[in-house]
């Protein structure tokens, strides 16, 4: 654009307009030009009849820059793409400017093969970009980003929708106002526990409600946390998703499971290792019964022992913490938090405790 006339105060300004020659046509871009931008005439036309190129050398002759680096820089983009084995997927179009100043390099816009729907995505380079939010210096970038919509409608014309019914592993719902804090508390140790979690945001409703969600959304298993259970350090679940019959009783489909043992909530229902005993609530004034220790015991004390440990043998996944856990983790906060990737899911995982419940850990 420099070499057709554009300064570059009005070079931001022209790509917008450029942008829209799709919509409004080659005439209304150089009217738009001349009116809006103050670009002469011989400037707007030269523009747009640039963009009725089909190749790049034609582009080239007809915007006059056939020795700029920017042209070379697109041959050397085409050659590498025949090389590779995808040269007949891309296409030069110089019309595509997206409309957005700050890239710095080659643009492109990615369409169904018919043509038919609009830009399925679309990106380019810009090196400067992370400049204008503070990088002291430029740091080379290229990125795209996708049209939901027009990807769901490309699906939608080829068949190939996928079947993606909503499913989540639970829903935790709170009693009341009161006890929401505490089912964010649950939904926590589910989440550390590999399950996808949901949670109920209307506390206080008729607890039909609660499960009408959890069943709209496909929950297999709903936690409720109320005053009753809570008390006892238990968490209430029931199975939604198993079949009635005969042999199963509602004893099988809902248990009461302490908040200390939710890592091992589905040995409640079958799986996995023996349930605990139930345990006192999360930051009660009696001491907390731990959860059943799975496994052998994790080394406490020594930092780099207990990162080999946990590599093998993920917290959540068993064993009971303890107060060797309670004074590393006590150590660490003011050390801050380990840069290790088991060690910090570890300090992550006793971190989600109450610091009442640590203080009862023998």
């Amino acid at each position: 654009m420099k070499k057709a006339g554009v300064p570059d105060d009005k070079f931001a300004a022209t790509c917008v307009v450029l942008d829209k020659q799709d919509k409004i046509g080659a005439d209304a871009v150089v009217k738009e030009f001349i009116e809006t931008i103050g670009l002469s005439h011989a400037t707007a036309t030269t523009i747009v009849n640039a963009t009725t190129a089909t190749t790049i050398d034609e582009f080239a002759q007809l915007a006059g820059v056939s020795d700029s680096e920017e042209v070379a820089e697109l041959k050397k983009l085409f050659a590498l793409a025949d090389d590779y084995g995808f040269g007949d997927w891309l296409q030069f179009d110089p019309s595509v400017i997206r409309g957005l100043a700050y890239y710095t390099g080659v643009v492109f816009e990615g369409f169904d093969k018919a043509g038919v729907l609009r830009a399925i995505c679309g990106g380019g380079r810009y090196d400067r970009l992370l400049s204008l939010y503070g990088s002291p210096k430029e740091v080379p970038c290229i990125g795209f980003g996708f049209g939901d919509c027009v990807i769901a409608e490309l699906l939608k014309e080829k068949g190939v929708v996928p079947d993606l019914p909503a499913t989540v592993d639970y829903v935790v719902a709170a009693f009341n106002a009161d006890y929401m804090g505490k089912a964010l508390s649950v939904a926590r140790q589910l989440r550390l526990a590999g399950k996808s979690v949901d949670i109920f945001t209307e506390p206080g409703k008729k607890l039909a409600k609660a499960y009408n969600y959890a069943d709209r959304i496909g929950a297999r298993r709903i936690a409720l946390v109320a005053p009753n259970e809570w008390d006892q350090g238990l968490v209430r679940v029931k199975d939604l998703r198993t079949e009635n019959s005969s042999a199963t009783s509602d004893d099988d489909k809902q248990k009461d499971v302490p908040f200390a043992d939710l890592a091992n909530i589905d040995s409640y229902f079958g799986g996995g290792a023996s349930p605990a005993a139930p345990s006192a609530a999360p930051g009660a004034s009696s001491a907390p019964a731990k959860a059943a220790a799975a496994g052998p015991a994790a080394p406490t004390g020594d930092k780099k022992a207990l990162e080999a440990f946990l590599v093998d043998h993920p917290y959540v996944g068993g064993y009971s913490p303890s107060a060797g856990d309670r004074t590393l983790f006590n150590e660490m906060q003011s050390s801050g938090r380990p840069a290790t990737p088991a060690l910090a899911r570890w300090y992550e995982h006793i971190e989600s405790f109450p610091s009442t419940q640590r203080g009862n850990w023998s």
